[in-house]
């Protein structure tokens, strides 16, 4: 703020001792005698060069204007670098040092029983799966950083891209003895959209949903059609969200929550699926109306329907 009031007052002092002279000797012409041609030509000279000296503020307060958002986007990069190194050496250490912890538990006891090894198991599983889950956001998040990433908009049957995201979360699932029920109009939902960002979207959004609810919760996946555009809803039974939470939910990066089987998390996950519904030409909001009782979450995100439905 100092360096920003001390090139202020630079531009103001420069244009002060550009106008005031020019004032000056204006004034000075108007109180002497001489020809009606010299003193046009006199307006006309002092006119221009004060237009050029406001050409000139104006210039000068558009660079600094432009200076102050550079300034502000080298902040907030150096912010996200700082988070980035924050979630490697802790976020993605901790999942490696449950792992680390299992595998010797299953190496020292050799006695164990057939359910604790499969807890054990189950428990390896559970922290590969988040860890997975963890550094696909985080090379997403860089690749959008770096340009890299764009969106290759198609034609495709979104009911294929459920199906495979609810895959990809099935251990999770099954450690909390979940299921997942369809709310869906249609067997074919076809939209117009990045087929790899809507399938990181719903891993996310099914990921956070299992992460916040109890054992035998349900989630329940809805899809609505409305006018130009399919309303997708993921709606879960969970522990639910805090006023203060909600409000900075998809702002990058948020601060990451805890599970309810203590499950880790990025921080980047529901920030990166704003940024893909956006880059597909849809929306994601907070649906507080599909909430199931007092508790759980419900999250709305919206993509553009393709013309033709039976593709």
């Amino acid at each position: 703020m100092k360096g920003n009031r001390r090139i202020f007052s630079a531009i103001a002092t420069w244009f002060t001792a550009v106008v005031t002279p020019i004032v000056a000797a204006a004034a000075s012409d108007a109180t002497e005698p001489t020809s009606e041609v010299h003193r046009q030509f006199s307006t006309i000279l002092y006119t221009v060069i004060i237009i050029a000296a406001v050409v000139l503020l104006l210039i000068s307060l558009f660079f600094l204007w432009r200076y102050r958002r550079l300034a502000e986007k080298e902040r907030r990069l150096r912010q996200q670098r700082e988070r980035l190194l924050s979630v490697v050496s802790h976020e993605i250490r901790s999942p490696l040092v449950t792992l680390m912890t299992s595998l010797k538990m299953l190496r020292d006891c050799i006695d164990v029983s057939r359910k604790e090894t499969i807890d054990i198991v189950n428990n390896i599983m559970s922290s590969i799966g988040n860890q997975l889950q963890m550094t696909s956001n985080l090379i997403s998040w860089g690749q959008l950083q770096t340009g890299i990433l764009k969106p290759n908009l198609i034609n495709f049957d979104a009911m294929s891209v459920i199906n495979e995201a609810e895959k990809l979360v099935g251990e999770s699932l099954k450690t909390k003895s979940m299921q997942i029920v369809h709310e869906i109009p249609a067997r074919h939902i076809f939209v117009f959209a990045d087929r790899q960002m809507i399938l990181t979207i719903l891993r996310n959004l099914l990921h956070n949903s299992i992460k916040f609810s109890n054992t035998e919760d349900k989630i329940t996946v809805k899809v609505e059609r409305e006018n130009d555009f399919f309303a997708f809803y993921i709606i879960d039974e969970g522990v639910g969200i805090k006023p203060e939470v909600a409000a900075n939910l998809f702002k990058s990066p948020s601060k990451s929550t805890k599970g309810t089987y203590g499950e880790e998390g990025s921080g980047y996950g529901l920030s990166l699926c704003q940024t893909f519904v956006e880059k597909c030409g849809g929306t994601i909001a907070l649906a507080p109306e599909y909430r199931i009782g007092e508790k759980g979450v419900a999250i709305r995100f919206t993509l553009v329907a393709s013309k033709n439905q039976s593709l």
